[in-house]
């Protein structure tokens, strides 16, 4: 996944209000289910995405909000 797509997806699914907490999701693609882990922070997610090969990015709030 890329960052972009990380982005679209948890516009739709997260809501600003969220604070401090963990959100785990399981993402289909063409590649198969992939998990997600989001830590919601007061000023930006971090988002681990796979499982061995884990990526890890960090989101603003600022850029979930343009999307939606």
């Amino acid at each position: 996944m890329t960052r972009e797509e990380i982005i679209s997806m948890l516009s739709t699914e997260l809501n600003e209000k969220w604070d401090n907490g963990i959100t785990c999701l399981i993402v289909e693609n063409s590649d198969g289910c992939i998990p997600v882990i989001v830590h919601h922070k007061k000023d930006r997610l971090i988002v681990e995405v796979g499982e061995q090969d884990k990526r890890i990015f960090r989101i603003g709030w600022s850029e979930l909000n343009k999307r939606s």
